[in-house]
């Protein structure tokens, strides 16, 4: 039953974690200023900004993936008789991601393994 309010949670998780990565691609993460004087005295400043993306190459998509693969992996197994252990794995592995990465960009995904932590307590 993909309804019952465990896999809501894991469902909601999903959401949360793909919005997280969504934002952290788009938003700009980066500011800088150029400060450059002429000859005559001038002084121009040109300010801007920049996505996590353009500071870190393509390859930071990657690693924004893989909150969200892990969040459709809960649901994957959804249907499982193990999935409560399935779920506690994944959320200890995004609880612990989160945690690891917070100086950046990992406190962006706990509401996600919150989610995921809310599916085991429920799944009893």
């Amino acid at each position: 039953m993909l309804r019952s309010r465990p896999v809501v949670l894991v469902k909601v998780a999903l959401g949360l974690a793909l919005a997280a990565s969504l934002a952290i691609i788009f938003v700009p993460t980066g500011r800088g200023e150029t400060i450059s004087v002429d000859s005559t005295g001038s002084t121009e400043v040109v300010s801007s900004s920049r996505t996590l993306i353009e500071q870190g190459g393509i390859w930071v998509v990657a690693l924004l993936t893989v909150p969200v693969v892990l969040c459709a992996v809960a649901l994957t197994v959804a249907e499982s008789e193990s999935r409560r252990r399935w779920w506690v794995g994944l959320a200890t592995t995004m609880t612990a991601g989160a945690l690891v990465a917070a100086a950046s960009i990992g406190l962006a995904y706990l509401p996600a393994a919150a989610a995921l932590w809310a599916a085991v307590v429920v799944a009893r």
